[in-house]
C-alpha cells in the first residue's frame, strides 16, 4: 500500500512539473512575434527607418561632444565658488540656469589636493561623504552658501587629476 502511495505522488509530481513546463513554454510563445512581424529596435534587411530621428540617433546639429569651454559661463556663481588663483579651466558650462559644471586640471596629485583645499576653504565649503573612488580618486558632497556641489577628481593616465565640480543652486 505504502509503495503504491509514493508511486502515485511520483506520477502526480511529474504531471505537474510537465503541466508547469507547457505552460510555461506557451507563455512565452505567446509574447514572441509572429513571422513578419516588425520588433521595436531591430530593423528588417533592406527596410527604412520609420523614425530615422530617434532618441537614440545621432544628433543633426553641429555639436561637438569634444569641443569644451575653458571660460565659466554667464550667471556661474563665482562669488559662492571662488576659483584658486592659477587654476586651469578644462571645461565649464551651464545646464540650465541653476546648475553649472567646471572641471579643473591639475599637473599632479599634489596640485589636486592644493586645488581641492583652496576650493574648500575660499567658498567656505562644508565637505561630506567622502569616500576614494575605484580609479583612485575621491568624491564628496560640498555644501556652501546657497550650492550644493558634487566634487570628484579623476587621475589621468599621465599624471594629471581632473577635478570636476557640479554645483546646485539649493534655492535659498
Amino acid at each position: 500500500m505504502k509503495g503504491t502511495a509514493v508511486s502515485n505522488a511520483r506520477a502526480t509530481n511529474r504531471w505537474l512539473s510537465a503541466l508547469l513546463a507547457t505552460g510555461l513554454l506557451l507563455g512565452a510563445t505567446a509574447c514572441a512575434p509572429e513571422p513578419g512581424d516588425s520588433v521595436a529596435g531591430q530593423s528588417e534587411k533592406g527596410a527604412e527607418s520609420a523614425n530615422p530621428e530617434s532618441s537614440w540617433s545621432e544628433p543633426t546639429s553641429e555639436f561637438d561632444a569634444e569641443a569644451k569651454s575653458t571660460e565659466l559661463p554667464a550667471g556661474f556663481p563665482s562669488e559662492e565658488f571662488p576659483l584658486p588663483p592659477g587654476a586651469v579651466i578644462d571645461d565649464a558650462g551651464a545646464r540650465s540656469e541653476t546648475t553649472w559644471f567646471v572641471v579643473l586640471r591639475a599637473a599632479d596629485e599634489a596640485e589636486a589636493k592644493l586645488r581641492w583645499d583652496e576650493i574648500v576653504s575660499l567658498g567656505n565649503l562644508v565637505e561630506s561623504d567622502r569616500v576614494e573612488t575605484a580609479e583612485g580618486g575621491i568624491a564628496a558632497t560640498l555644501t556652501g552658501a546657497g550650492l550644493v556641489i558634487t566634487a570628484v577628481t579623476v587621475p589621468q593616465s599621465d599624471g594629471a587629476v581632473l577635478l570636476s565640480f557640479d554645483l546646485a543652486s539649493r534655492g535659498d
